[in-house]
């Protein structure tokens, strides 16, 4: 490539708003938009266009050959476990997106169970008629496509109900059944599941599931982190984490409490908000009124 097909490619990647332009300490430079961990300068066409092939252009390259090994690192089930904005979601779907699958995304919910995520229907004359669901068809897929399958707070479901998912998880086995039908298994069909450590669900999951599962445990997030996936101001979101630390109330703490919280501008309405998550979690709301409270919540 010469120094004008990599500028083109330069200008491209920016307004699809992969790359930005930073200024910092009157220093102008080229980095990602996810990450900001790229770092090249903006000075004589050619060394910009050299250093952005080097690290960008040809690291695309490495990259997709290390995606190709992706999958087939995953193993056939994986869960990722840890408090809420820890990054279990965006890291499941952020592995399909290096692995180039769209995955089957599932918020698990009262209803779902191995019947309820293997079928699916339309209204006929204001009658279902069920089908096989996109699960079952990535699951039994004869040409044994490559496919993930999310399943997000896999620990709201009950014992019995996880447990069902036995048969669809197993590594071992080469088929399932599915209302008496049996199907071959696709065992490039994998598992994804995210799990709130916070939540006593979690303990209750059966050795059956553990046993086949691959576990993955995400550290808190740090105030720093949190601030800079919000575009929020980095000492306001450490003066609200250090507030709700404080109080007990980590395992609610994250972006969307920032989210939510800093439009609002007003410290009573977020001392109201805390002395009603303190009743939530049967934590003393006389706390929010000590000193030592009162003193975090001015800092914001």
């Amino acid at each position: 490539m010469n120094t004008k097909e990599i500028l083109d490619r330069l200008r491209q990647d920016m307004s699809a708003g992969l790359i930005k332009i930073v200024v910092a300490d009157g220093h102008r430079y080229y980095t990602d938009t996810l990450t900001e961990t790229l770092h090249i300068p903006l000075t004589t066409p050619d060394e910009t266009a050299q250093l952005y092939k080097r690290y960008v252009i040809d690291g695309d390259q490495t990259q997709q050959a290390q995606t190709k090994d992706l999958f087939a690192t995953l193993p056939r089930v994986s869960m990722f476990i840890g408090q809420p904005d820890t990054g279990k979601t965006y890291a499941a779907l952020d592995i399909a997106k290096q692995c180039g699958i769209e995955p089957i995304f599932i918020m698990a919910r009262d209803n779902l169970n191995l019947e309820t995520l293997l079928e699916d229907f339309t209204l006929v004359d204001g009658k279902p008629v069920f089908n096989e669901s996109l699960a079952i068809k990535a699951l039994s897929d004869p040409n044994k496509e490559k496919a993930i399958i999310i399943i997000d707070e896999f620990n709201t479901l009950m014992t019995g109900t996880a447990k069902s998912f036995q048969p669809i998880m197993d590594d071992t086995s080469t088929t399932f059944v599915y209302r008496g039908k049996i199907y071959e298994k696709n065992m490039n069909c994998k598992f994804i599941v995210t799990l709130n450590e916070k939540d006593k669900g979690i303990s209750i999951l059966p050795d059956a599931i553990l046993s086949r599962s691959y576990l993955k445990t995400f550290e808190p997030t740090t105030p720093q982190t949190l601030a800079k996936w919000t575009g929020t101001d980095e000492k306001w979101v450490t003066a609200l984490f250090n507030v709700y630390k404080a109080l007990g109330l980590l395992s609610v703490f994250g972006t969307r409490q920032i989210r939510m919280l800093k439009p609002l501008g007003d410290l009573n309405l977020i001392e109201n908000h805390l002395r009603s998550l303190c009743v939530m979690k049967n934590i003393d709301s006389k706390l929010v009124d000590s000193l030592e409270i009162k003193t975090l919540i001015h800092k914001l």
